[in-house]
C-alpha cells in the first residue's frame, strides 16, 4: 500500500477523522476484495413507509457499489467495475450515469445501461456492469470528483435513485483547478419529490490497507440543501446487513441528523479479515420515507 496523508477533520467535517496504524508502507494489498489501491465502497436508496402509518408504499432498496479510486492519481484512461443490487423493488432500472463534477463544470460523461434491468419482488438480484473513466473528458486536471448515480422507474410513476460520489487526482495535461465543494465520500438516496438523504465520510482518503489498534471514523448525516427533506434518523454501525438481517454493532443512533462525529473503535474486538462501515440515514415526510445509505469495507490484521 503506498504511503498517504490523512487528513483529520474530525473538528470540522469528517468519517476517517484518524487512523492509528495503516498497513504496512510500501506494501500493495487487496482492501474488501478490491485490487490496491481501491477500496469498496456502496450507495444506497430505499423507499419505505413511515412505521405506524398507512398508505405508504415499499420499494425496496437500490444499491450501487465499486472498488473506487479514491484519492487514486489517474494519468490514464480506466474502467470500474460496478455492482449494481435491487432488493425488493418492483421497478425498472434504466442506467447508471457516470458524471464528472470540476469546480467548472457537472458533465454527464456516459450512461451505462446492464443487461438485466428487473427483479422479482421479493427476491434479491446483483447486476454487474462497468464504467468508463475517460480522463480526457474531465475539462481541468488535479483533485476531480466522480459520480455514479443509478436510476429506477417505479411503478407509482416516480423515480428512485442513488448516487455515489468519489474524488481522484487527476492527470491530464489541461489546467489545474481542484474540485472544492464538499470533495469527500458522499452515500445519496433520492425520491421523487423528496429530494436526497445523505450519508457521508468527511476524512480521506479512504483506508486502501489493513488497520490496526484503535482507529476513528467520522461521518456526517445532514441536510444539504433546501429541496431535500430533513433527516429524522440516523444509524451508524459496524458490519450490519440488511439483506442478512444482522444489524450490526451500533457506534450512533437516534433522531434527526448526525453533525460531523468521531467513532472509535478497537480494532483488536474485530476478527482479522474484511469488516463493514455502514451509515443509514432516514428522511421521513407523512407517511413515506426516503433513506440513504452509505458502506465502505476496510481490512484489520492485529
Amino acid at each position: 500500500m503506498r504511503s498517504r496523508i490523512w487528513l483529520a477533520l474530525a473538528s470540522l467535517v469528517g468519517l476517517l477523522g484518524l487512523v492509528a496504524v495503516v498497513g504496512n508502507s510500501g506494501t500493495a494489498s487487496a482492501t474488501g476484495g478490491c485490487p490496491a489501491p481501491r477500496v469498496f465502497a456502496e450507495s444506497q436508496a430505499w423507499w419505505s413507509p413511515v412505521p405506524g402509518t398507512t398508505g405508504g408504499k415499499d420499494f425496496g432498496h437500490v444499491h450501487v457499489g465499486a472498488c473506487i479510486p479514491d484519492r487514486d492519481v489517474l494519468s490514464a484512461s480506466t474502467t470500474v467495475p460496478l455492482t449494481l443490487i435491487l432488493h425488493d423493488n418492483p421497478g425498472k432500472l434504466q442506467d447508471v450515469s457516470v458524471v464528472f463534477k470540476t469546480n467548472a463544470s457537472e458533465t454527464t460523461v456516459a450512461k451505462v445501461v446492464p443487461s438485466q434491468r428487473t427483479c422479482p419482488v421479493g427476491q434479491t438480484c446483483t447486476i454487474t456492469a462497468t464504467a468508463p473513466i475517460d480522463i480526457s473528458k474531465f475539462d481541468r486536471s488535479g483533485l476531480q470528483e466522480v459520480r455514479f448515480r443509478v436510476y429506477v422507474d417505479e411503478p407509482d410513476g416516480k423515480r428512485m435513485h442513488s448516487s455515489l460520489n468519489f474524488q481522484a487526482y487527476v492527470q491530464n495535461g489541461k489546467a489545474k483547478s481542484d474540485v472544492t465543494r464538499q470533495p469527500y465520500l458522499r452515500s445519496k438516496g433520492w425520491y421523487t419529490g423528496f429530494g436526497y438523504c445523505e450519508a457521508d465520510v468527511l476524512g480521506v482518503p479512504l483506508p486502501d490497507g489493513p488497520l490496526k489498534g484503535t482507529v476513528r471514523f467520522t461521518v456526517q448525516q445532514v441536510d444539504h440543501g433546501p429541496d431535500d427533506v430533513d433527516p429524522t434518523h440516523h444509524r451508524v454501525a459496524l458490519d450490519a446487513n440488511a439483506h442478512a438481517g444482522i444489524p450490526g454493532t451500533t457506534l450512533s443512533d437516534g433522531p434527526g441528523p448526525l453533525p460531523a462525529t468521531t467513532l472509535s473503535v478497537d480494532t483488536t474486538t474485530l476478527t482479522n479479515g474484511t469488516h463493514r462501515l455502514v451509515q443509514k440515514v432516514e428522511c421521513a415526510k407523512g407517511n413515506q420515507v426516503v433513506s440513504g445509505a452509505g458502506v465502505f469495507l476496510f481490512d484489520v490484521q492485529n
